[in-house]
């Protein structure tokens, strides 16, 4: 038959969607829409962003057991997720950073991912890093993330376990949060609640930043800089990189 109703065309559409997605497909027509990066040769950057995810799909697979692959694997169901280098508001056509894309339709109340805690940085983590001498129980949760983070980044660098998760962080320029605004910038945020939680953000990192490098509000209020009082966890370059930035 050639066309019309139940004529060929037709026949080989219904074939396709039984099919269903092809292995590759998805993220094919994702780069075409500019949205997994562009990939070439003439864009280094786009292809070290796609380089640094399929580590981290590795990663993930291999130290969580999370299962992040567009095709089958024996009793793994191809995951309805991607990670992608680059997403697109719709509503403003502006790029949104990196992000996640679905594969296919998901249900209200599907699980769209789980990710263990053992791999997670968490206060517990921080301790098992440094010891709950260093990071004792009267600390600052988010304080004793940082300090990981912190050590995991311009410590450990290439040994760290957590090292394909710290490529894909994205940089203060890259994100442009607006509590690295100056207040000059800020002033023409006037009449937006943007301005009170950018402020209220800022005294929090004050506060964080005093918190290891005065020694006030952890332990006993005076009792010094945290990374000098390390040594050994924390060397004099990775204490003066972070004493460059501390806040007027």
């Amino acid at each position: 038959m050639a066309g019309g109703e139940g004529g060929e065309s037709e026949w080989i559409k219904a074939l396709r969607d039984a099919q269903g997605t092809l292995p590759g497909e998805f993220e094919k027509e994702m780069k075409m829409k500019g949205l997994l990066g562009k990939g070439g040769s003439g864009n280094d950057g786009e292809n070290k962003k796609l380089s640094v995810n399929a580590k981290l799909v590795e990663w993930l697979e291999k130290q969580g057991d999370v299962y992040l692959r567009e095709e089958s694997s024996w009793g793994e169901a191809p995951h309805p997720l991607a990670i992608s280098t680059e997403t697109i508001d719709e509503a403003t056509n502006e790029s949104s950073g990196r992000g996640l894309l679905a594969r296919k339709a998901i249900n209200q109340e599907d699980e769209l991912l789980r990710i263990p805690l053992r791999i997670c940085f968490t206060k517990k983590s921080a301790q098992t890093t440094f010891g709950t001498d260093i990071i004792d129980d009267g600390m600052n949760e988010y304080l004793a993330m940082a300090c990981q983070l912190i050590h995991e980044k311009f410590v450990l660098k290439e040994k760290s376990f957590y090292q394909p998760y710290m490529d894909i962080l994205p940089t203060i320029e890259e994100v442009n949060p607006t509590f690295t605004w100056s207040d000059q910038d800020l002033d023409f945020l006037q009449g937006s609640p943007v301005i009170a939680a950018t402020k209220s953000m800022q005294m929090k990192l004050k506060r964080e930043y005093e918190s290891l490098f005065l020694g006030t509000g952890h332990r006993n209020k005076n009792d010094g800089n945290f990374f000098q009082r390390f040594p050994k966890r924390f060397s004099p370059e990775v204490c003066f990189l972070f004493k460059k930035k501390e806040y007027a």
